[in-house]
């Protein structure tokens, strides 16, 4: 019976360190991506309830898209928000200055149509904010983090730098940043989420 106690107890300190990591990262996340979002229109594809501060680029316009209805966006700076899919943006050609795309992609199975559909709603020269978890990070090759997709919370696939930058580059987007996220300041490579920042050439 103690042993159980004792068991249960361990379970929960895990969970509480685990939701506390999980939620710093997710912050430290959203304030990397708020200091490069750029331009007038700006889309958060596959926007969750933001994937950076909105009230900190009031005077951008921010469209948002997600598979389910969360008019949480809309109450922080949204001018419009579409339940749409990453792989069919309902979106002219040329429309946006720079697009957020923040841990969605490895959760896509056809992962490649979304990178198109982003190539082609952004405009030439136009700034894509792509972040994703690490493949290669210093937590997964230890095996404290599962190193393959979780397939029962929806991953298809994860990527390391190396590969998202290749994936990136044949669509023609040219890196011109790269930066690791965690819940602590750690190198680059080390980190369990990784931040790529790609323009756009048409």
């Amino acid at each position: 019976m103690v042993g159980c106690t004792l068991g249960v107890k361990k379970m929960r300190i895990k969970n509480k360190i685990t939701r506390f990591i999980e939620k710093r990262t997710i912050k430290n996340l959203n304030k990397e991506i708020t200091n490069h979002i750029s331009g007038k229109n700006v889309l958060d594809n596959g926007c969750g309830k933001g994937s950076f501060i909105y009230e900190k680029h009031k005077n951008k316009k921010i469209y948002a898209t997600d598979l389910e209805n969360d008019m949480v966006v809309m109450n922080r700076g949204a001018v419009e928000f579409k339940i749409a899919d990453s792989i069919n943006l309902p979106y002219e050609d040329n429309k946006f200055d720079c697009i957020s795309f923040s841990g969605v992609i490895q959760y896509i199975k056809d992962y490649e149509k979304s990178l198109s559909e982003i190539k082609r709603v952004l405009k030439n020269n136009g700034r894509l904010i792509i972040a994703s978890v690490n493949k290669n990070s210093f937590f997964r090759k230890l095996k404290l983090i599962n190193p393959k997709p979780k397939k029962e919370a929806g991953e298809y696939q994860i990527f390391s730098y190396q590969e998202l930058r290749k994936e990136l580059k044949n669509y023609n987007f040219k890196v011109e940043k790269e930066l690791g996220v965690d819940f602590i300041l750690m190198p680059k490579k080390l980190c369990s989420n990784m931040l790529i920042i790609a323009r756009n050439i048409k």
